[in-house]
């Protein structure tokens, strides 16, 4: 549940030029039933997202810094080289079509660029 938001401030968070940056993670989100009457009790946008906690555990997540901005960390992009300072690599399941229930695995990689700064 809210899947896309997690990611959304997953991404948010491990941006290495956040200010400051955060790096907490949320404790396992709490039993269906709970989530189900908090849903039930909230009646705008604002009281869901306050009443359904944030879930970063259900991401696979690998992360890759570049501390020292190393110029051959780099990403081509649209005929140009980028330079990375921090690389994730987020995995993620979806449903076969016609695959009787069976799962394929994904990944998405995101590279933050960088201007050289901490």
């Amino acid at each position: 549940m809210f899947i896309e938001r997690d990611l959304g401030r997953l991404i948010i968070q491990l941006n290495p030029y956040s200010n400051p940056p955060v790096m907490t993670f949320a404790s396992p989100a709490p039993a269906p039933a709970v989530l189900d009457a908090a849903v039930a009790a909230a009646n705008t946008v604002a009281a869901l997202e306050a009443a359904v906690p944030t879930d970063l555990g259900v991401f696979t997540l690998q992360r890759r810094d570049n501390p020292e901005y190393q110029m051959n960390w780099t990403w081509e992009f649209d005929g140009q080289q980028r330079i990375i300072r921090r690389a994730l690599r987020i995995q993620y399941r979806f449903p076969i079509l016609n695959g009787g229930g069976a799962l394929a695995t994904e990944h998405v990689l995101i590279g933050y660029e960088g201007g050289g700064g901490p």
